[in-house]
């Protein structure tokens, strides 16, 4: 069976080749041209940039130091409701999987 798949791929392949020969000699100019994708372009977030595109500079460049991300600045109250929220949540999952498992014994 795999070898008929073989075959198959093999004169599919061929078919292909053949095609991309008469497309190139209906239109030669291109012949040099970049594949193009046909998946459509996304949308860039505002302030990201493109893979492998460099953006224009807009502060001397300092090539021995990191970019820096700005982090957003919880306070120690914000981060004890975070804290508290999920220890709630994972203590509901462990008591709803203690039961669960339990329950089929």
């Amino acid at each position: 069976m795999l070898d008929y798949a073989r075959i198959g791929a093999a004169a599919r392949l061929n078919e292909i080749q053949s095609e991309i020969a008469s497309i190139r000699a209906a239109f030669p100019d291109l012949a040099g041209a970049a594949p193009v994708s046909r998946r459509p372009q996304r949308r860039q977030r505002p302030g990201r940039v493109a893979a492998g595109k460099t953006p224009a500079p807009t502060a001397p460049f300092a090539p021995n130091q990191p970019a820096v991300r700005k982090r957003l600045k919880l306070s120690a109250k914000a981060r004890k409701a975070i804290s508290d929220a999920q220890k709630k949540r994972w203590a509901a999952y462990k008591a709803n999987a203690k039961n669960s498992s339990s329950s089929r014994t």
